[in-house]
């Protein structure tokens, strides 16, 4: 029973650093801005069909074949980890 009391109390622990950091992170730099502009996609067209249930993977996989390669954009990955780990 000891031991699950200290696990608890050090789980809280966690998770009340987890918050304030995510707070900061929201707070004070434009990581939203940027989660929105990489996942834009989904908020119309087939995107926002295929987050939705409407279209399939088959669906995509016919629009795919018939528009050719995508352009190819940066999902800035590097960029969304040096926020997250630079956030004080």
């Amino acid at each position: 029973m000891y031991f699950l009391g200290i696990d608890l109390a050090s789980n809280s622990i966690k998770l009340s650093v987890f918050d304030r950091k995510r707070d900061r992170i929201l707070k004070n730099t434009n990581y939203k801005n940027l989660r929105k502009q990489r996942y834009g996609s989904f908020d119309n067209g087939n995107g926002a069909k295929y987050e939705k249930g409407a279209l399939s993977l088959e669906g995509l996989s016919e629009i795919a074949r018939a528009n050719g390669e995508p352009q190819q954009i940066s999902g800035k990955q590097e960029l969304f980890e040096q926020i997250i780990a630079n956030t004080y």
